[in-house]
């Protein structure tokens, strides 16, 4: 088995899938099927049954996608939910529905930042049904239609175009669509069919023990992107966590260092007052470039220091400037 690390292009995202050494990928001179239809034509359709395991990658990469808007609207459903209960009051079958809805909101967020699981081909499909059925339960009555999903779908779009509708009222039909229709920012999906796994700047091709070898349990780092577009952007050789870690970690120094040095002056400074400090300004003090400490003398008094100035950069004496005639 391979573990396939899958970056988005369109937008950022980044997952783990685990595929098979003999899984075959799609072929650069192989055309797209006539049959197939791209994600922006029926973002809720599952990828059909291929050889290749792209178009089942793009698709998960779609539903992700999906799944993320429609999890940012669902925040926003159960925040006003939640204002309107603390108004007004709610039954208790409500309330513990609301008190899921919030429960299962968290821990999707938390499983689409999981990049190191590796995900199952239907897990974010049978997500995104669940979050529109949870959402149908609480709003009824902008979620459901006796005609049909494509009927609220359609009355949810009218309503939103009317202007005589309060702003309160048109942002839950707002958040109720995005959730409701299977084709919301279709545009930003990318096509299944036309999709291609980008490594090393070409797209693959072949099996994937073409690139992992004979090797059980390695890790390839991919990028899905159009198979006729350009290559996509390399990564940075350091991620902008990292380098924000790494800035925190030298400004941290940077003040450690700039401490010591503060308080060694002032303690040379002190003894230097005091007549402790020596300053050998003649050759000897020279001739040395580190400080020194004198041995203790005969009666077993103190050291003394003396500094070493030869990195130091000479003092002149103040210069007076004169106007010189000009003749």
């Amino acid at each position: 088995m391979v573990f396939l690390v899958v970056k988005g292009t369109v937008y950022p995202d980044e997952f783990t899938v685990e595929r098979k050494l003999s899984d075959t990928l799609s072929s650069s001179s192989a055309p797209p099927s006539d049959k197939a239809t791209p994600a922006s034509g029926n973002a809720d359709a599952s990828p059909s049954v291929q050889d290749s395991i792209v178009p089942a990658i793009a698709h998960i990469l779609n539903k992700r996608h999906q799944l993320r808007l429609m999890l940012m609207s669902a925040q926003e459903l159960a925040a006003l939910l939640q204002q309107s209960q603390k108004e007004g009051g709610a039954a208790t079958s409500e309330a513990a529905l609301l008190e899921h809805y919030t429960t299962r909101i968290e821990e999707l967020h938390a499983r689409l930042k999981d990049a190191a699981s590796p995900v199952r081909d239907d897990e974010f499909d049978q997500a995104v049904a669940e979050v529109r059925a949870m959402t149908s339960s609480l709003y009824p009555c902008f979620c459901t239609h006796p005609e049909g999903t494509e009927a609220a779908i359609q009355k949810l779009y009218s309503q939103h175009e009317d202007p005589e509708l309060d702003e309160d009222t048109r942002l839950l039909v707002y958040h109720c669509r995005a959730i409701v229709d299977p084709q919301w920012k279709a545009n930003e999906m990318i096509s299944e069919d036309a999709a291609a796994l980008w490594f090393c700047g070409k797209p693959m091709e072949s099996t994937l023990a073409k690139y992992a070898g004979r090797n059980e349990k390695s890790k390839i780092i991919v990028k899905v992107a159009p198979r006729a577009g350009p290559a996509p952007s390399s990564e940075p050789r350091m991620r902008y966590e990292d380098q924000r870690i790494l800035y925190q970690i030298m400004c941290q120094k940077r003040e450690v260092y700039k401490q010591l040095e503060e308080s060694e002056l002032r303690d040379r400074v002190v003894r230097q007052a005091r007549g402790a400090v020596q300053l050998p300004l003649g050759a000897g003090g020279v001739a040395s470039s580190t400080l020194s400490t004198a041995g203790a003398g005969p009666g077993g008094s103190d050291a003394i220091p003396t500094l070493k100035t030869d990195k130091l950069r000479p003092i002149y004496s103040q210069k007076e400037e004169r106007e010189i005639p000009i003749p």
